[in-house]
């Protein structure tokens, strides 16, 4: 099975059930990437290598998408060469798969097909199988749910007839996930039950706690909530009889949650405060913002909008804390990955050293054999490769250098995007405590909601260096939505896509267009409308956010009034002109126009082209 059936069906139950499923384990990872290297670079049989080509494509996805696309390409050139049908069909899979993780499903289809139909013609039922889940995966997060199924069962009935049963389980939870999506509840706890049965036939009591979380998941949906307490109680007694303290917590969570939908805030504070002993113990940052993030929400159904202020508090440092853990994690992943090729290195560097070693003994004797003649060779041989070490010194140093100036101007992007989620976090808080001191609690519990979402998700983009346009469009509608529930129905807004599919850097747009809705349209009396719109110009993305509120003239953005929002956006976009190695005689990049008919004001500015690739 592919890493993405792995890694993207984790994103279909909610977050407190995989949390204790997704923990780095660096160390094998180096024990695995030193041994895959090995072969690599063996005298062994080719499928080996092939095999091993094929894995490290994989661990790499994430890491090093380049290196994983070349991983990948070669794997299928050495399946080519060695007339290999099956690696061949192995190694299409694996290149599909990066396909459809970058967004790219027609070259990924191109992929899948020709895997399909080579192992069509060697009867390679696993392999067919494998190919036919990756599919499904991908019409699945395209949304094509029918399709999506329709693949998983041609995979489950292959894998059925290879007696694969771990896959046969993960197929029907996959299933079962497809109906849940497709709200079809009952079809959904059916498929989530086959999977829990084969899984009690492997004796795994983690993996049979985790679909008896699943199956609650889905009962809650479908609002049977005597139900969903049964399974996650059943959950919570396996939890214990293993001692998995983490999934225990997270179980307790779950269940808090099912009596929160249930306004049973007596017991949901209850099973919150058992999760918190456990979580405290384990010091799990995850599990402490999940629990307080449902703390206050048992805080604000209780009428107690001042502990459920605290504990939101409390939840937004918690969420701190972990995006400073996610970046120490991804820091030790890629440690782990420099320090492996560095001794790869320096095994092909001791070897080449060695074999010169032993060209300069044969050297001697031939020269000290053959006389004038070979000694004129020998000095040509030295001066020449003088010459040679010259240029690889100048090399060395160019490298240095353009090294140097890349890591100096990660740094100043990276210090720039971390000014505005202090500056979104402050404006957001400040609303909240208006819903609060205003004992609005329907409206406080739902902005909670909302809020909560927002972070999440600004959270998982700013971890990445770049997003698509399609993830911001969707960061920005997620925002606007937050804002239009403030503003009311009188404020409207529309995003369009010129049919581009290109990468930008996250949490760019939405700072210009908090400006627009804080400081144009919230004073505007009437109709409040906004406008984003990405096209292309030239050799540049340009990206314009329009609004028809009262113009710089009245807003915030009147004459002493400097906008920090602003500034830092612009410094970023120069930082990221400059990373892109634009000269400085490039023009200004941002562009504000006051409009007069009707007022308002039209920021523009443009970017480096950035392809998907």
């Amino acid at each position: 099975m592919d890493y993405r059936l792995t890694i993207r069906w984790a994103l279909v139950v909610p977050f407190w059930v995989l949390s204790g499923l997704l923990t780095p384990l660096f160390a094998q990872e180096k024990e695995k990437l030193d041994s895959l290297n090995l072969v690599i670079n063996s005298s062994g049989p080719d499928s080996a290598k092939i095999s091993a080509l094929i894995e490290l494509s994989r661990i790499y996805t994430g890491i090093d998408d380049d290196k994983a696309f070349l991983l990948a390409k070669t794997s299928i050139q050495k399946s080519t060469e060695a007339g290999s049908s099956k690696w061949l069909g192995f190694a299409l899979n694996r290149m599909g798969t990066l396909y459809d993780v970058k967004g790219k499903p027609d070259s990924a289809t191109a992929c899948f097909i020709k895997a399909l139909t080579l192992f069509e013609e060697i009867r390679n039922l696993s392999g067919l199988a494998a190919v036919y889940q990756n599919i499904g995966v991908m019409h699945y997060y395209q949304k094509d749910f029918d399709k999506a199924f329709e693949n998983y069962q041609k995979a489950l009935t292959l894998r059925s007839k290879t007696g694969e049963v771990n896959y046969v389980a993960q197929l029907y939870n996959n299933m079962g996930g497809v109906m849940r999506r497709k709200k079809e509840y009952d079809s959904a706890i059916v498929y989530y039950q086959r999977a829990l049965e084969i899984k009690r036939g492997l004796k795994d009591k983690q993996s049979l706690a985790s679909s008896l979380m699943n199956i609650s998941v889905a009962y809650q949906y479908k609002r049977d909530f005597n139900s969903a307490i049964d399974y996650m109680n059943r959950a919570i007694a396996l939890c214990k009889e293993t001692g998995n303290d983490y999934d225990l917590s997270s179980c307790h969570i779950g269940l808090g949650e099912i009596y929160l939908k249930m306004r049973k805030t007596k017991e949901a504070k209850e099973q919150t405060a058992l999760a918190l002993a456990l979580a405290q113990k384990l010091k799990s940052n995850e599990l402490l913002l999940n629990i307080y993030e449902e703390m206050a929400l048992c805080d604000t159904l209780a009428g107690d909008h001042k502990s459920a202020f605290l504990n939101y508090v409390d939840a937004m440092y918690y969420k701190d804390q972990v995006y400073s853990e996610e970046k120490t994690k991804a820091i030790t992943r890629l440690q782990t990955f420099y320090e492996t090729e560095k001794k790869d290195k320096e095994i092909r560097l001791l070897n080449i050293d060695n074999e010169a070693k032993d060209r300069e003994k044969k050297f001697l004797v031939i020269i000290l054999s053959l006389s004038l003649v070979l000694l004129a060779i020998a000095l040509w041989a030295f001066f020449n490769k003088q010459k040679h070490n010259r240029v690889l010194t100048l090399q060395k140093k160019e490298i240095e250098n353009k090294t140097g100036q890349l890591k100096a101007q990660a740094a100043q992007i990276a210090r720039l995007s971390s000014q505005m989620n202090p500056h979104f976090l402050f404006n957001a808080l400040n609303s909240l405590q208006k819903f609060v001191l205003n004992k609005d609690e329907t409206s406080t519990l739902s902005y909670i909601g909302d809020l909560s979402k927002l972070m999440r998700a600004t959270l998982n983009n700013s971890t990445k260096e770049y997003i698509s346009i399609a993830e911001e469009i969707a960061y920005l509608e997620l925002y606007l939505s937050f804002e239009q529930k403030l503003l009311g129905a009188e404020f409207s807004f529309k995003i369009e896509n010129a049919g581009l599919d290109l990468l930008l850097p996250p949490m760019l747009i939405q700072p210009l267009a908090e400006n627009a809705v804080k400081h144009g349209l919230a004073p505007k009396q009437g109709k409040k409308y906004l406008l984003i719109f990405f096209e292309k110009e030239n050799e540049f993305l340009k990206i314009t956010v329009r609004d028809n509120g009262v113009g710089r003239s009245r807003g915030a953005d009147k004459p002493g009034h400097h906008s920090v929002a602003l500034g830092v956006v612009q410094e970023r976009i120069h930082a990221e002109f400059t990373k892109q190695g634009f000269s400085d005689t490039v023009p200004s990049h941002i562009h504000i126009h006051d409009l007069t008919d009707p007022t308002g004001t039209e920021v523009t500015l443009h970017l480096p082209l950035l392809d998907e690739f």
